[in-house]
């Protein structure tokens, strides 16, 4: 039951995921990082089945790499959603995939926030909820996002899905990582339940 809820503001964006790994009934890891790190700007979030998501992230994370050496252009989250996107689309019909992914990071204008689901559709978006969170916390992204809202809001914001999950939700998440990138690279926090 992967969760990854993004949020983006002015001078930021931040992706969290949960640090389970489960196949079929059976946890397997609680302490997973689903991150990717492509440069010190750009991060992508997995969930799906563990195999094929961790495969999928390395490949764009090394296709872009290459991409950007070869035409000398400068990775971002637009070109790693693409390159994921045509990935997975290509494999649609004869191996479909099971991974989903959110890709953050910092363009020289602004900051983006991506999602590319398990049939290679792209979106943008101020804020997204992956996985069996979506159900839970899309409400409270709602109430509580707003244009200009700061890190301090948004990490709020995050703690009270976090909240929800642990409530409301049938399996017990223990940690979330955070992953931040603004201006000065990325941060990683682990966030925790309230109680």
């Amino acid at each position: 039951m992967d969760s990854l809820i993004g949020i983006k503001g002015n001078d930021f964006v931040l992706i969290a995921s949960d640090t389970v790994t489960k196949s079929s009934l059976l946890l397997i890891k609680d302490d997973e990082n689903k991150f990717y790190k492509i440069n010190s700007h750009l991060i992508m979030a997995y969930s799906g089945e563990q195999g094929d998501s961790f495969r999928n992230c390395s490949f764009t994370a090394e296709k872009v790499k290459f991409e950007c050496l070869q035409n000398q252009i400068h990775a971002t989250p637009a070109v790693v959603a693409n390159v994921l996107q045509k990935k997975l689309h290509t494999a649609l019909r004869k191996q479909p995939l099971s991974t989903s992914c959110l890709i953050a990071g910092k363009t020289p204008e602004s900051f983006s926030l991506y999602q590319v689901d398990t049939y290679g559709a792209i979106s943008s978006s101020k804020y997204f909820s992956l996985g069996a969170s979506s159900y839970f916390t899309y409400g409270i992204l709602d109430k509580n996002y707003h244009e200009g809202i700061t890190l301090e809001q948004a990490l709020s914001t995050l703690q009270e899905c976090v909240n929800v999950l642990k409530k409301r939700f049938v399996l017990d998440i223990p940690t979330f990582i955070v992953n931040i990138v603004r201006d000065s690279g990325i941060e990683s926090l682990s966030l925790k339940p309230s109680e």
